[in-house]
């Protein structure tokens, strides 16, 4: 099977055949990378930028960060919120669920925010969470 745009994220601690088991509704006009370079820079006394960089061959580290929008129901943002803070497993919506250890990520679970209710029943919820690349960690 080729790589596919889905309609949801995997978020898990957990696999089920080698993928994370929750999936999570993604509202995809609202996803939002964020890449950068696996750098520090500082200032010399006499202003000159000096960059501290880790190299992959000859090209920069780069990680990519994710932040989307998801649609959820109150039991999902009972999960959401049990993973905060979490390492966890992520396969992105643009991926191949045969093909997962292209798309199996680790990330450490950094934000969940503006929760905002979508119905009187407290049923469905919009919500913001940011995915911090941690390649090299481990989900525990």
């Amino acid at each position: 099977m080729a790589e596919q745009v889905y309609t949801t994220v995997r978020l898990d601690t957990d696999l089920t055949s080698s993928i994370p088991t929750n999936q999570y509704n993604v509202v995809r006009d609202n996803y939002r990378p964020m890449y950068e370079p696996l750098a520090e820079t500082e200032r010399s006394l006499t202003g000159k930028l000096h960059v501290h960089k880790i190299m992959d061959g000859a090209n920069p580290m780069i990680l990519k960060d994710h932040r989307y929008t998801l649609y959820v129901t109150n039991a999902e943002l009972d999960q959401l919120k049990a993973d905060l803070g979490k390492n966890c497993y992520f396969m992105p919506h643009r991926r191949d669920e045969t093909n997962w250890t292209s798309y199996r990520q680790i990330v450490f679970f950094q934000g969940l925010s503006e929760i905002e209710v979508l119905d009187p029943t407290l049923a469905y919820f919009l919500v913001n969470i940011v995915l911090q690349d941690n390649s090299g960690g481990t989900v525990s």
